[in-house]
């Protein structure tokens, strides 16, 4: 009988150790090697959409930039126009209220007793028999329309005859147009022309123009 060439194991024997290819496979090792790649390639997948993060930023805001600034100078340009443009204002009307000053005194200079013609309000003259007048702007037909009334006392002792001439001239002192108050052109609120001692009338009438413009000054002639 032929014995065995593996030697049995007796109690209190060493255990013989297993050949290389039989010891047990490093499984931890591998798994701890495979997360830590996970892990790598997460970080770097992290890195990359925070890098395209930063780079869509720093584009943006480049690109807000390049429309702001113009938009800003432009703002700029436009709020040192609308100074300008202010300053010129306040000195054209500066100017202009100095020419019309000038204007209206050579106007009141050249021609006595010239007033600015006002509408709607009673102006006192007291000259003579001549107490006030009231000037009214209606329109006729479609035009305007210059209406006067004029207010006389006689404070004498004998009758008086009124003449009264109202004439109208433009903001150069051209003359529009006239009307006179006298015997036969006027019949005053009474029926009667003729100022007795102590009466006190008023007449009405109607300047017609005899050229073209508005009126902006009057002359009271009285005789």
């Amino acid at each position: 009988m032929k014995k065995n060439n593996i030697s049995e194991l007796r109690p209190g024997s060493a255990r013989a150790e297993p050949s290389r290819l039989e010891q047990p496979f490093p499984a931890k090792r591998y798994a701890r090697r495979s997360k830590w790649q996970r892990a790598e390639r997460t970080v770097r997948k992290l890195q990359y959409l925070v890098a395209i993060l930063v780079a869509i930023l720093v584009i943006g805001a480049f690109a807000v930039g390049t429309t702001v600034q113009p938009l800003r100078a432009k703002r700029d340009l436009l709020s040192r126009e609308r100074l300008r443009l202010e300053r010129d204002l306040v000195l054209s009307e500066e100017r202009l209220a100095l020419m019309t000053a000038e204007r209206d005194e050579l106007v009141t200079t050249r021609i006595p007793g010239l007033e600015a013609l006002v509408f709607g309000e009673t102006i006192d003259v007291e000259r003579k028999y001549l107490r006030n007048v009231l000037f009214t702007l209606t329109v006729q037909q479609g035009h305007p329309a210059y209406e006067f009334r004029v207010v006389l006392a006689n404070n004498e002792l004998t009758d008086i005859i009124p003449n009264v001439a109202v004439l109208l001239f433009n903001e150069l002192g051209i003359q529009l147009g006239s009307s006179r108050i006298s015997l036969g052109t006027l019949v005053s609120d009474t029926g009667s022309f003729k100022l007795a001692p102590g009466d006190v009338r008023s007449y009405s009438g109607q300047v017609e123009l005899s050229d073209s413009g508005e009126p902006a000054y009057y002359v009271l002639e009285i005789d």
